[in-house]
């Protein structure tokens, strides 16, 4: 999951605008994407540029509240709305862009926190303001980890994912199912 979000921190910081050159093979070997939506999201990279600009600067913008951005994104008459994408793709980027700020969510996440009594939510459908429920859940959960490598938050969702998909089913934390 942190490839693809260092990728694009490293374009953004590299020239501090985006460029649409940078942004031809981001989401094609940058990102982790989830069926079906990779044929939704390749044709809309290959035939909108604009879009997928429209899309990154939004979410970099941090002028406007993130639970703002999000809603923004994911509404489907946005022009920043990419086709396929949902919170999983978008939070990568958030977490690539801000890796301080922001955790990538995903179901597995969700689930952790839920089996683990720190939240008895569990939706399928996120908006900005859910998604910044369990933002600040993760970010309170990172204080408790000792981080000597400095990592971002990336270390909560990994932690997370981990305990749901492996360590609570197996006891082993790399034996997953």
């Amino acid at each position: 999951h942190e490839i693809g979000p260092q990728k694009l921190n490293d374009i953004i910081k590299k020239r501090n605008t985006i460029q649409i050159e940078d942004l031809d093979d981001f989401f094609d070997s940058a990102m982790v994407r989830k069926q079906p939506n990779i044929n939704k999201i390749t044709d809309t990279v290959k035939r909108d540029k604009k879009r997928i600009k429209n899309f990154i600067k939004l979410l970099n913008n941090e002028k406007i509240e993130i639970d703002e951005r999000i809603d923004e994104v994911i509404n489907n008459k946005s022009e920043s709305h990419i086709p396929g994408v949902g919170i999983f793709l978008i939070t990568q980027i958030l977490a690539g862009m801000f890796p301080k700020k922001y955790i990538i969510l995903e179901d597995n996440v969700i689930r952790g926190l839920v089996s683990l009594g720190l939240t008895d939510v569990h939706t399928n459908k996120i908006t900005g303001k859910e998604y910044l429920y369990y933002n600040d859940i993760c970010k309170e959960l990172f204080k408790k980890f000792e981080n000597k490598f400095n990592f971002g938050l990336s270390i909560v969702h990994n932690f997370l994912w981990h305990y749901y998909r492996c360590y609570r089913i197996s006891g082993n934390w790399m034996e997953c199912n």
